[in-house]
């Protein structure tokens, strides 16, 4: 993994000539934040932030074995533990002091003294953390190994717990993700969601028993106040923001995303926990020789086999995860049934030419807006996964404590009681074998299912798509996440459309750039378009024009990612989440536009003077170009034109101003939307393409690609290229 990490790193690193660009440009102090010169460059938060993590692990690896070894080696395991823990609170305070600043500091010169570049340096105050945690690692291998308690046999304890802590930990970490959008400050919002998981784990594992029952009912209210402290205010900062409903979730992004990440994470885990502890239970047989017959060997199984024990959380969790992957399945299925067999979407109209193949068509738009209730369904499955964590952490912590307290036997026999005691145990060894072989069987299925359809040349490219999905964005303050190709893509295709405007770096006035985008690539274009603005080159923008079809920047990346792509940065209205219920799910989603600036970007422009400036703009308040809208930086108004027509005359005659930006869609296509509007006024941005395809032997619906052949791509490529 580190050798395939390595060489996709550097692949996609940013090229020489396009970083030493970057690092000439002088950024503008209110430019969005794709137009900031560093943005598609490898930060050095990157790199300390990853090294800070590896030494936290180390931490975590040590304080596990040292508390285990406890109570058999003396001194030297509380010592190592106590230092772990240290070493592992200087390593969260350093993150945290360094999470003041999205920023690294520049590097001192090399005259500065030592010290004051160390304190400069977040390299090697990184470096330094690691090269400690690695010394407690390794005093903590030579006590393991040479310890006075190293054959004494027991329970691996802190190993049981462990996994358990660590689920509570990331789920805390995205339910405050969930918040901290609406204004809620995240610091106020980890705490106290710590302090009622704290009083929940107090009050399940019997701790405050022997304080009689009045500490357990202060327990449970700390537990209540807790989420009472969370939903209430959140429920107020989300009704007081007029921008939630231009954002997905209402805001709650990041904690959407932190629980799907927390699902893929623990279901991998599970899988390989559960797998690796039935092999090793299972055991292999020993053969010794007979002493009193060299012709013979005695078999036997390993003693100790079967006291192998997987933790408890791994066990829960799969169960728990497979019953809500069926409840998920069950509403995919009715939803599908009621939305798929009769009902119609008639918004556009289809074309008079294509009205004799309307059952085709009308029933691939019915499939395409079916694939389009993405953002409800990760909704849905995100609620689905805390619950799923927050029922099986429950679980985890009443097995973990069962000789403590009586919650455990009490839940035992009210299943003993309705089921009897021998289907109790009977349902118990089932319920482990179906755990065990839906989780260890389901991620190979997953895993060979994708690999194999990725081997066939001919068929589809599943972990190719993850791979778009997943490695645009760049990898600030994410070390672990894999290679971003727009390190790369971005600033050479800007360096492409340089090298074209200015040959021998003099403009030439006669030149100009027809960008042409599709899907994901739409993305990467309007990057490159901001980067150009981003490296003091705004001035050759008026000699690009943009030609996006299959794109999905207004309802997916704008909401999921509205400071990036959201209506401030392309200049137009936003969208609404799509409906679940409905047939059609974008029908009366369009949003009027907004002349407030979202509260992330309108702190910016106060903190650099320039809010509320007379004769800024008032769309986003700014004056540089590099803070102005897509549509701004392209010199094009996107609104709805007094008349419509295909060809470019048409267009002159009607008062309208020469398009700069035209985007193509098809309402069969299940991953490209308009980028103004689904309603049929006109606009000067979206035109409608043909839903069958234009150059198949048979009669096809047209989906997601081969926009080029279309009239509607000739049309447009025509009218950008007119008397320009």
């Amino acid at each position: 993994m580190a050798v395939l990490g390595l060489i996709s790193d550097v692949r996609f690193r940013t090229r020489i000539h396009d970083a030493a660009r970057v690092r000439a440009a002088q950024g503008a102090r209110d430019a969005l934040p794709l137009a900031v010169p560093e943005m598609w460059m490898r930060r050095r938060v990157n790199s300390p932030t990853g090294l800070t993590h590896l030494a936290a692990s180390l931490d975590l690896v040590v304080a596990t074995l040292a508390w285990d070894a406890a109570p058999h080696d003396g001194a030297a395991a509380p010592t190592l533990f106590v230092l772990a823990l240290v070493h592992l609170a200087a390593s969260a305070a350093m993150i945290a002091f360094w999470a003041r600043s999205v920023r690294a500091p520049h590097p001192l010169p090399v005259t500065d003294g030592l010290l004051r570049r160390f304190a400069g340096s977040r390299d090697a105050q990184a470096g330094v953390l690691l090269v400690l945690a690695a010394v407690i690692y390794v005093l903590c291998l030579a006590l393991e190994i040479w310890g006075t308690g190293t054959d004494v046999p027991g329970p691996f304890g802190s190993g049981q717990l462990t996994p358990t802590l660590i689920l509570v930990a990331l789920t805390v970490l995205a339910t405050a993700g969930c918040v901290v959008r609406a204004g809620y400050n995240e610091w106020i919002a980890a705490a106290v969601l710590s302090t009622g998981t704290a009083a929940l784990w107090a009050l399940l594992a019997g701790w405050l028993d022997p304080f009689g029952p009045g500490a357990n009912a202060v327990a449970l209210a700390v537990v209540v106040l807790s989420g009472v402290a969370v939903v209430v205010p959140y429920v107020s900062l989300r009704g007081r923001n007029a921008r939630a409903r231009e954002e997905a979730w209402h805001g709650a992004g990041p904690g959407v995303f932190m629980f799907l990440g927390l699902l893929v994470g623990a279901f991998l885990a599970s899988a390989l926990a559960l797998g690796a502890g039935a092999f090793l239970r299972s055991g292999r047989f020993q053969t010794s020789a007979v002493p009193s017959d060299p012709l013979f060997r005695a078999v036997s199984l390993p003693g100790g086999a079967h006291d192998i024990a997987v933790p408890i959380a791994f066990w829960a969790f799969g169960g728990v995860l497979g019953l809500m992957a069926a409840v998920v399945m069950l509403v995919l299925i009715v939803v599908g049934l009621l939305k798929l067999r009769t009902t119609t979407i008639d918004d556009p109209a289809i074309d008079p030419t294509e009205e004799c193949f309307r059952p085709e068509i009308a029933r691939q738009r019915r499939a395409s807006a079916f694939l389009q209730r993405a953002e409800p369904l990760l909704h849905f499955l995100a609620w689905t996964v805390g619950v799923a964590v927050a029922v099986s952490l429950a679980l985890a912590v009443l097995w973990q404590y069962r000789d403590r307290s009586g919650r455990w036997a009490w839940v035992r026999g009210v299943l003993t009681r309705a089921f009897g005691a021998d289907s109790v145990a009977v349902l118990w060894q089932v319920g482990q074998l179906i755990v065990l072989t839906a989780v260890v069987l389901g991620g190979t299925a997953v895993l060979s299912f994708a690999v194999a359809k990725a081997a066939a040349p001919e068929a589809a490219r599943p972990l190719g798509l993850l791979w778009d999905l997943m490695a645009w964005l760049p990898r600030a303050a994410h070390p672990f996440g894999p290679a971003c190709y727009s390190e790369r893509a971005v600033p050479e295709l800007a360096d492409r459309m340089i090298r074209w405007l200015e040959p021998d770096g003099v403009p030439d006035p006669n030149r100009r750039v027809l960008l042409a985008t599709h899907s994901l690539g739409t993305v990467l274009g309007v990057a490159a378009l901001f980067h150009l603005a981003a490296t003091g080159h705004a001035d050759l923008l008026p000699q690009v024009r943009l030609l996006s079809f299959g794109m999905q920047l207004r309802p997916y990346f704008g909401r999921f990612f509205p400071e990036l792509f959201g209506p401030d940065v392309l200049g137009t209205p936003g969208v609404g989440a799509p409906s679940f219920w409905t047939a059609d799910p974008w029908k009366g989603k369009d949003l009027p536009a907004l002349g407030a600036p979202p509260r992330s970007r309108a702190r910016v422009l106060a903190r650099v003077g320039v809010a509320g400036v007379p004769g800024t703009d008032a769309h986003d308040g700014a004056r540089s170009a590099a803070a102005g809208p897509l549509t701004a930086l392209l010199g094009s108004d996107p609104r709805p034109a007094a008349s419509s027509g295909s060809d470019g005359e048409g267009a002159a005659q009607a008062g309208r101003a020469q398009p700069v930006w035209l985007n193509l869609w098809r309402r069969t296509d299940y991953l490209g939307f308009p980028g103004y509007s689904y309603a049929q006024d006109a606009n000067v941005l979206d035109r409608l393409a043909l839903e069958m395809e234009p150059d198949s032997y048979m009669a096809q619906v047209a989906t997601h690609g081969n926009y080029l052949p279309t009239v509607a791509y000739l049309e447009a490529r025509r009218d950008l290229l007119l008397n320009w």
